[in-house]
């Protein structure tokens, strides 16, 4: 793995931050990941895009333009010698110590292996609870996964595999993944106080593209409890179908019609190559 801090390329394991840098001590950070697919970066500019926003968001700004940006992850990625390289992108609100009209963000890139889900999750789903909570700034990606932390025991208790954020009875998002429902053939997504991930508007693209019903909108947490399929999308999950729901069957229990269509629709996608 390689890591490249403020224009220092080194190792991971020999890289260095000083301790009072502000994304350390107060959590002051704005960050992307993303993965490579068939040897290449895949919608990296989609990552930058978001990375930009995030950081305005928090009152952070880019040292570098997203195309500067841009040619040092393929680079940090080639040179990574991994064969499957993801690539991560933190900008932290540089160091305490620097005097606040001096201080500027510390940007960190790193190149790291991709961690794949086990195949059989695709085929049997997973088990995920509902669990009341709203990130703060949510349309932001930022270092703030307390409660992603915090929820593991009662994860554990459950024998859950992941949670789904829902807040007035409103379902948002879980803490790493966006959240579909399968309604009536009708494909739904919430739209607000959420991160808008790439993957999800991946799917959205797909989707309407292939005919399929797409409703982004408020949906109701008992709306979500009896769906007939649930799935979550990111980077790292792709298209990862959900079969039960605090304990209990999600339609028949078995993974969707609607959710192996779009789970085939988007490994075609990704194999086609016709994405940037």
């Amino acid at each position: 793995m390689l890591a490249w801090i403020n224009g220092l390329e080194s190792p991971l394991e020999s890289a260095s931050l000083r301790p009072d840098d502000l994304g350390l001590q107060r959590g002051y950070a704005a960050f992307e990941f993303l993965r490579s697919e068939h040897g290449r970066l895949f919608h990296l500019d989609d990552h930058l895009r978001r990375l930009e926003t995030s950081a305005r968001l928090i009152g952070l700004t880019l040292p570098m333009n997203r195309s500067e940006l841009a040619t040092l992850c393929h680079g940090l990625a080639e040179r990574s010698g991994l064969a499957v390289p993801a690539i991560r992108i933190l900008l932290t609100g540089g160091y305490a110590a620097v005097p606040t009209a001096d201080r500027r963000p510390n940007l960190i890139v790193i190149a790291e292996p991709v961690t794949e889900f086990a195949d059989e999750l695709y085929c049997t789903g997973i088990a995920i609870i509902g669990v009341e909570f709203q990130r703060e700034c949510p349309v932001a990606k930022t270092n703030n996964y307390l409660n992603t932390f915090r929820v593991e025991s009662l994860m554990k208790a459950s024998q859950a595999d992941d949670v789904v954020y829902h807040w007035n009875g409103m379902v948002t998002e879980a803490p790493r993944s966006n959240i579909f429902a399968v309604i009536a053939d009708r494909v739904v997504t919430p739209r607000h106080d959420i991160l808008l991930g790439v993957t999800r508007q991946t799917i959205l693209d797909l989707a309407v593209s292939h005919g399929l019903t797409v409703e982004e909108r408020v949906l109701s947490l008992s709306e979500l409890q009896s769906a007939n399929e649930i799935f979550l999308t990111s980077t790292t999950r792709r298209v990862l179908p959900v079969t039960r729901l605090d304990s209990r069957p999600v339609g028949d229990g078995q993974v969707g019609r609607v959710t192996t269509q779009i789970m085939q629709l988007f490994r075609s996608y990704i194999d086609s190559g016709n994405w940037e």
